[in-house]
């Protein structure tokens, strides 16, 4: 009697050597046991390609409420729920991403249409799909992912709405402002730091006016209430960020007057919190007078004039009575405030180290006080640790953590939270080889978001490792150093061995510092 052969599905996985004699592989690695019995060369396994769901394949769309518009326009926005509003809202102002912004598509075509436009670039950034110049591989030039086509014809159809926009009778306040956050948002995505600083100078400038001088209320060129306090808390921090991103650019929305500082107990993602307007208020603050008297950076204490004496100990009381206020209170249990509380504590640690660099009582152009590594210090413990508990480079996707996100995930994407910057910082101003390090591994490490707002962190990493070898040269060379507490060997602070093109005349910030070492070699 014929014996039936047995029906078994087809398996598709298995060496090529296998593949093309059609014998079943055992998928042993890295060279499979029925090759290696046979005398047969395994010539490997085919790379796995991640399988990509077709956008036709959504059946539910996850926005909150139907919004007018194409099916193409419906996907873009399904992923922009999906994906896009968490990263761009992270550990701060989620009602503005998630809620408020959305609504306005309704009526606006022209804000859901930017939205469209910021979610079809986020989208190429997830998936790695923006194209990348040629300069990507050459010495440490930076890759720079341009957008694609698609990307183009929507940029170029956002920016001629709005013009045509603000140059129409109903030209609204709150249309401009929407557009000048989602248009900086996405020149961010794309690496054009220039181009987003330009759009945030004009709605900051916008912004600025309408606080100032507000429209008459029955007029409908006005912004609502409701996205008033969320837009204002947000282009403050971006201020910040592109005053911090380009040191030699003015804030423009400068607070003088410090806010007297009510209990912890307040912190939320609510953009009337108070720990972080007081925050804001005492980065601005800081960055302001830093900038004024510039001239006076290396100067010690005794040998300032009596009013930049004075209000350098101000902010250095205030900032140690925020950061005490915000250590001393109990952790909530609330994983999303417990984040945002550790966020506000990283970034007042941080300015106040830089603070603290300024108020040395002793002539000292190169050295970094015990107080200042102390406070980068602690930045990097508490960066080590919300890095640990978030998924900011995770691509969105909820792990524990003692999980670790794939080096294959896609890369992930916030807009505020200096923690790109802050690591940058570290590694330029400490004067503790192990905490430059350390700070080193995490710009490396997937669990940072790939970009910040402006931020690149390969970029930066490449701009620290040639600091850092720089420096180490700058040792064997002789050149004057700082003597670290229980170190018998001096050591030159990545700030100071790249103190030529750091400080050289155009830097507008780490982009600028990268092209510079890379056309130059000014650090060879």
């Amino acid at each position: 009697m014929k014996r039936e052969r047995r029906s078994t599905p087809k398996v598709r996985s298995g060496c090529r050597t296998c593949k093309a004699r059609r014998v079943k592989c055992d998928e042993a690695k890295p060279s499979c046991q029925r090759c290696d019995r046979s005398n047969r060369v395994c010539e490997g396994y085919a790379t796995p390609v991640r399988q990509q769901i077709p956008d036709r394949s959504i059946t539910t769309y996850s926005i909150p409420f139907k919004v007018p518009g194409s099916q193409a326009d419906r996907q873009l926005l399904h992923f922009y729920c999906c994906q896009a509003a968490e990263g761009l809202s992270s550990f701060s102002d989620t009602t503005l991403w998630t809620r408020l912004i959305l609504q306005r598509c309704h009526t606006q075509p022209i804000v859901r249409n930017a939205l469209v436009t910021l979610s079809a670039l986020y989208q190429d950034y997830h998936s790695h799909s923006g194209q990348l110049t040629s300069e990507e591989g050459e010495g440490d030039s930076r890759p720079r992912q341009r957008p694609s086509p698609r990307g183009l014809r929507l940029i170029a159809r956002s920016h001629r709405q709005l013009r045509t926009h603000l140059s129409s009778p109903q030209a609204s306040y709150e249309v401009a402002l929407i557009c000048g956050v989602l248009f900086y948002a996405f020149e961010s995505l794309i690496g054009q730091a220039g181009n987003a600083i330009q759009h945030l100078d004009q709605a900051l400038i916008l912004f600025q006016r309408y606080r100032d001088h507000p429209p008459p209320p029955q007029t409908a060129c006005g912004v609502a209430e409701d996205i008033l306090p969320h837009l204002g808390a947000l282009l403050a921090r971006l201020d910040i960020q592109a005053s911090i991103y380009d040191d030699s650019r003015p804030l423009v929305l400068v607070s003088h007057e410090p806010i007297p500082a009510p209990p912890i107990r307040h912190v939320s993602g609510d953009p009337n919190n108070y720990p972080e307007t007081i925050l804001v208020s005492l980065q601005a603050r800081l960055l302001r007078h830093l900038l004024v008297h510039l001239p006076n950076k290396d100067v010690p204490l005794i040998n300032l004039p009596l009013e930049i004496c004075q209000e350098r100990l101000a902010l250095d009381a205030e900032f140690r009575a925020f950061l005490h206020s915000i250590t001393h209170a109990p952790l909530p249990r609330d994983p999303k405030v417990r984040q945002l509380l550790l966020l506000l504590r990283i970034q007042a640690q941080l300015f106040h180290s830089v603070l603290l660099e300024n108020m040395h009582s002793i002539p000292s152009a190169s050295s970094s006080s015990v107080a200042t590594d102390s406070a980068l210090s602690a930045a990097l413990s508490d960066m080590a640790m919300l890095l640990g508990e978030s998924n900011l480079g995770g691509g969105g996707e909820s792990h524990t953590p003692d999980s670790r996100p794939s080096q294959d995930a896609p890369p992930g994407f916030t807009l505020t939270t200096q923690l790109i910057a802050g690591l940058y910082v570290v590694c330029l101003k400490s004067s503790d080889p192990v905490t430059v390090s350390t700070a080193l591994s995490l710009l490396q490490s997937p669990r940072l978001p790939r970009r910040d707002g402006l931020w690149d962190a390969s970029v930066v990493t490449r701009v620290v490792e040639r600091l850092k070898g720089t420096a180490e040269s700058s040792i064997v060379s002789g050149v004057e150093g700082v003597y670290v507490q229980g170190s018998t060997s001096p050591v030159v602070r990545l700030e100071d061995a790249g103190r030529g093109v750091l400080d050289a005349k155009g830097i507008q910030g780490v982009d600028d510092v990268l092209e510079l070492i890379t056309q130059n070699r000014c650090l060879d």
